[in-house]
């Protein structure tokens, strides 16, 4: 007996006889009918989207189309196409015919900010970036592995994602040997990190026969599918291009059936919030009847990626100081009409002391364009980022060309119009369509219309925002038309930069206070923080410090765990030896870290601090230590460990011994832990390998009741959202830190302001300073 194979098309004399014998049976109901009768005789439930488009000689699962024969009573092999007429072309003859007719979008698309096609930068310009194979994502990741960091040849390059992927217990790897490894990557980054462009190098280099030599690529931009193609479906779309490119759809679906196009989808996360489902069970189907393609996707937010299963996750690692940044900039300035020697001495001010907080921004690829931009322009840097950001934005913006307006009263549009008009853009769709980047150009014309309404004092009607929109498109590229109907920032940097770029304008910073506690708004945080006067900055951080401290305050029970917190801290701060500045905080850090999660310990982690600035939660155990905190440290791992359903008694029994030996001076708490051996010796005896699943919680209880005892903070008796919300209040009073560090506040607010950090407490006005 032959098997079938997967899918099935009818022959185009057996579509017409099946449809004239269904009408003949059914009527005009054909479909309806046809269905009801595979379902009732074979229990086959087919849509009434699938016969028609089987009986018009499209494709269709076996076992859909097996059913339709045995329905009419002929044998599928007779009605079917067969294999040998499939075989008109030889597979690896087609897939190379194909590949010499591949076109993508983006090679027409908008110009960059050097006024370059997309492909020709990406050609040009690209640097093939490390990846980092893991198996966790961030927001799906538990605790980080701090002794990654050991692991790390330039973990003292700069203070930027000193910790980042390094946390990830990941395996860092080229991107060439990931796409020979992997049948399927996900890639993950943060705004900025290059995953648009790597999808698109992937793209070029697979149709250049560098990479993936036997492959079709199919490069998709989701949002630009989502914005243009209502109603088709992606398998249409495909077909579609083969079309254009001189294939028919039986070739597109041969290549497609016999595994060897890999599919390139950018931006899982920019679509369009109403057409997500739809994007999804799209994506799925072709998952599932193309399993034997390859595919590649990328966004920013993990978890809005459902199909991990048979993808090999990675991350975008930063770019490298020493080898990836030098030969970016290189590459930048031997472009022509630039000049070369500029990148010796670009380079040498990263380098040089005055410019550390520029360096950080040197290792996401989008900032590393906007320092070459600043620096081929003024032939320096500012040494504050939120400068670079105002200078290299500035120059982004400057029209080099009359941009007519239609408006009497203003002919030509001017640079500070174009600046303006996209900070109230930017603002207004980053605070109303929270994560989504897409928006109506409709929205953005009305944007267009009240700027000059209400700046310049002219009436709606007289401004035709659509003329003025296509103009700013075509000034500067940093607004991108997708289709008719929508657009978005060439970049989600720059639509960060400019939101709050306009809440400084308008005196409206304070409104970051609400998002605090939503990581989106983190980067428009920090260049807020950067943007501000400096003699706002003090009340600014007074909101910020009472905002997030008012979160706690209204919980008794998080207010006693921040209460014993800082009992603790003062207590323990007579044993640690040093002047180190904000030595509390540091010890506060310490118990406030060890309370919720055993992170592990990494030895010399400070000296990556030259500066204060509250360590990452995953490092707060390791920037501190002293005779008492090593003491506690054992009782803290104790119940950690306890917390666990991986059976480690032995260990457990070997930290109260420990314990036993730093308490000795205590004769009370010593016994106790005599007790606790003794018991836990007979119980072991008793119970053997059945200990850890009877025992194991009531004895985190006994180790949670002596914590209390000696007065250390613990979260036995929180809930879990408690625990979440002192998590929370950690990663943001962190955020605090890093605005504080790059903010305009003089030393001796910042020393206030640091020892503060995780203390519910007034601080003075400015004043009173």
């Amino acid at each position: 007996m032959c098997v079938p194979p997967a899918f099935l098309t009818l022959r185009p004399d057996f579509c017409q006889r099946f449809r004239e014998l269904a009408i003949e049976k059914f009527g005009q109901a054909y479909i309806a009918g046809l269905c009801q009768e595979i379902l009732t005789s074979y229990e086959i439930e087919i849509s009434r989207d699938t016969v028609p488009r089987i009986l018009a000689g499209r494709r269709g699962r076996s076992r859909n189309v097996k059913a339709i024969c045995d329905c009419f009573e002929t044998d599928w092999q007779d009605a079917c196409i067969t294999s040998d007429l499939l075989q008109s072309r030889d597979i690896d003859s087609l897939v190379q015919q194909i590949r010499s007719k591949v076109e993508f979008r983006f090679e027409y698309g908008h110009l960059t900010s050097s006024s370059q096609p997309q492909h020709q930068w990406v050609q040009n310009n690209f640097i093939e970036p490390d990846l980092v194979k893991v198996e966790f994502l961030p927001s799906e990741y538990p605790v980080g592995d701090p002794r990654a960091l050991l692991e790390s040849e330039d973990s003292r390059d700069d203070d930027f994602d000193r910790l980042g992927v390094r946390l990830l217990r990941g395996q860092k790897t080229t991107s060439r040997k990931a796409l020979d490894d992997h049948k399927n990557l996900f890639v993950y980054g943060e705004p900025g990190s290059g995953k648009s462009s790597y999808l698109q190098w992937v793209a070029l280099k697979c149709f250049e026969g560098i990479v993936l030599q036997d492959y079709v690529p199919i490069f998709l931009e989701i949002r630009r599918f989502t914005t243009t193609n209502c109603a088709g479906t992606l398998l249409t779309f495909f077909e579609e291009m083969f079309e254009r490119w001189g294939f028919s759809a039986g070739e597109t679906r041969r290549v497609l059936e016999s595994g060897r196009a890999v599919f390139i989808f950018d931006g899982l996360d920019e679509t369009l919030t109403s057409e997500r489902t739809r994007i999804e069970s799209m994506i799925e189907a072709l998952l599932r009847d193309y399993d034997k393609c390859r595919y590649i996707f990328s966004s920013r937010l993990a978890m809005s990626f459902p199909y991990f299963g048979g993808f090999q996750k990675v991350i975008l690692a930063p770019l490298r100081p020493r080898q990836h940044i030098p030969e970016f900039v290189k590459r930048w300035f031997t472009q022509s009409g630039k000049q070369p020697e500029m990148a010796t001495l670009m380079l040498e001010k990263l380098r040089s002391q005055g410019y550390q907080g520029i360096r950080e921004l040197a290792r996401r690829p989008v900032l590393l364009k906007l320092l070459c931009i600043v620096f081929e322009v003024e032939g320096d840097f500012p040494t504050r980022r939120g400068a670079v950001f105002e200078s290299g934005i500035s120059q982004l913006t400057r029209t080099t060309t009359d941009l007519e307006t239609h408006i009497p009263s203003i002919p030509r549009l001017q640079d500070h119009h174009i600046y303006n008009i996209l900070c109230r853009v930017a603002s207004y769709f980053f605070i109303n369509l929270k994560a989504q980047i897409l928006f109506t150009t409709r929205d953005v014309e009305r944007i267009i219309q009240d700027y000059f309404s209400e700046v310049h004092g002219i009436h709606r009607d007289s401004v035709p925002g659509d003329i003025i929109l296509q103009g700013i498109e075509q000034s500067n590229g940093l607004l991108v038309r997708w289709s008719q109907d929508f657009c978005a920032f060439s970049h989600l940097t720059y639509q960060e930069f400019f939101t709050a770029a306009h809440l400084v304008n308008t005196s409206a910073y304070t409104d970051v206070y609400d998002h605090l506690y939503d990581s989106r708004w983190h980067f428009v945080a920090g260049l807020v923080a950067e943007l501000i006067p400096q003699e706002v900055s003090w009340d600014f951080f007074l909101g910020f410090k009472q905002t997030i401290d008012s979160q706690i305050s209204r919980d008794v029970k998080l207010r006693e765990f921040l209460e014993n917190l800082n009992r603790a801290a003062t207590f323990s701060a007579y044993s640690v030896n040093g002047e180190r500045s904000h030595l509390q905080t540091y010890i506060r850090a310490w118990y406030f870290a060890y309370a919720l999660h055993d992170t592990g310990q990494v030895t010399n982690l400070g000296n990556l601090y030259t500066y204060f600035d509250l360590p990452d939660f995953e490092f707060a155990t390791s920037m501190i230590t002293g005779e008492i905190l090593e003491g506690h440290e054992h009782l803290y791992k104790a119940y950690h460990c306890l917390l666990k359903k991986e059976p480690s008694l032995q260990k457990v029994i070997s930290l109260f011994k420990k314990l036993k030996t730093f308490l000795e001076n205590n004769p009370q708490k010593t016994e106790v832990l005599e007790g606790w051996l003794v018991q836990l010796k007979k119980e072991q005896a008793e119970l053997a390998d059945e200990w850890w699943k009877q025992k194991r919680m009531a004895w985190a209880k006994r180790v949670a009741i002596f914590m209390q005892g000696l007065g250390l903070p613990n979260i036995f008796e929180l809930t879990s959202e408690q625990a979440k919300q002192l998590r929370a209040y950690y990663d943001v009073t962190k955020l605090l830190s890093s605005c504080m560090n790059r903010s305009y506040l003089d030393d001796q607010q910042r020393k206030q302001l640091a020892n503060s950090m995780l203390l519910l407490t007034m601080l003075p006005p400015d004043d009173s300073l």
